[in-house]
């Protein structure tokens, strides 16, 4: 998400019509901040994440996938079978 956001908002900056209004230069500024910040404290907090739980040992590691449901058809809207026409030209 971060190199999306990065290229996102390069593009605002250097493409976007309402980059010369002020309003617009604070708004990158702003989110530009914030954005670094989250991923400066994520980086510096990495080793001091807690660990999770352990998972129960009768617990499944995850539920098994649901087959996909198919749309009912009715009849009206079945396309019977059609037959190979044999066509014969004479002249």
């Amino acid at each position: 998400a971060v190199p999306a956001f990065t290229l996102a908002m390069v593009h605002g900056v250097f493409a976007g019509t309402d980059t010369a209004r002020p309003w617009m230069w604070w708004t990158y500024l702003a989110t530009g901040l914030i954005a670094l910040f989250l991923v400066l404290v994520r980086g510096l907090t990495a080793g001091e994440r807690p660990q999770r739980a352990p998972r129960p040992a009768h617990a499944p590691a995850r539920p098994a996938p649901t087959p996909a449901r198919r749309a009912p058809q009715h009849e009206a809207s079945r396309t019977p079978p059609v037959a190979p026409v044999e066509v014969r030209v004479e002249g």
